[in-house]
This record gives structure tokens, sequence and C-alpha cells, in this order.
């Protein structure tokens, strides 16, 4: 249900506080598809939420 009502941005913090140490062990291909975007969607994403 979250998938539906969160933003990616929220969804991808929901992720890290939930399986953080799984970030570094597989390919931002696979969160970003976890997360319901595109590989270069999600590289934009985390690129503006580590600027923050």
């Amino acid at each position: 249900m979250d998938n539906l009502s969160l933003s990616a941005g929220e969804r991808y913090e929901k992720f890290i506080s939930k399986y953080g140490s799984l970030q570094q062990r597989i390919p931002q291909k696979q969160i970003a598809s976890y997360i319901g975007v595109t590989p270069e969607f999600f590289s934009k994403m985390k690129a503006k939420i580590l600027k923050k």
C-alpha cells in the first residue's frame, strides 16, 4: 500500500531505514526496481537526496 501513496523519495528513504545494510551490497538497478522507478530516475533522485 505504501508504494501507491508515498513518493519515490519517501519510498527510497523507507527502504534505507528498513534495509540500510543492503544498499551497498545490491545493484542500484535492483533498488530502483524495488521502489518502482527507472534506474536513471533513481540515480538523479539519489543525488538530490545526498545533497541535503
